[in-house]
């Protein structure tokens, strides 16, 4: 499994390390600088709207922390940190629930 974190200081991209560690799974760190990095064609390629946090695994790229969470999740079932299908909808709520909500350093 290949995977590659972009992140940056002080943003929302903390809770995607959460869970990559809690899946005990090998990844990659990039951390990028505020402002010219994170708008840099190399990583406009990878996030169009050049905010992290970022994924990639393989040829699959997933932004946004919360669909990398529900992508991780579901990529790591030994993990056991997504729910069986009876219980999805509270887990949804949930995972986006954050967003709606949560600070936003970006």
């Amino acid at each position: 499994m290949s995977l590659v974190f972009y992140t940056k200081p002080m943003s929302q991209g903390s809770i995607v390390r959460w869970m990559l560690e809690e899946l005990g799974e090998p990844y990659d760190t990039n951390v990028l600088d505020y402002g010219d990095a994170m708008k840099s064609p190399d990583y406009r390629a990878i996030n169009p709207m050049g905010k992290v946090a970022a994924l990639v695994h393989g040829e699959a790229v997933v932004t946004e922390k919360a669909a990398i969470s529900a992508y991780l999740a579901d990529m790591c079932p030994k993990a056991g940190l997504a729910p069986r299908s009876n219980e999805r909808a509270a887990y949804h709520r949930w995972m986006y629930f954050g967003r709606a909500c949560g600070s936003n350093y970006e």
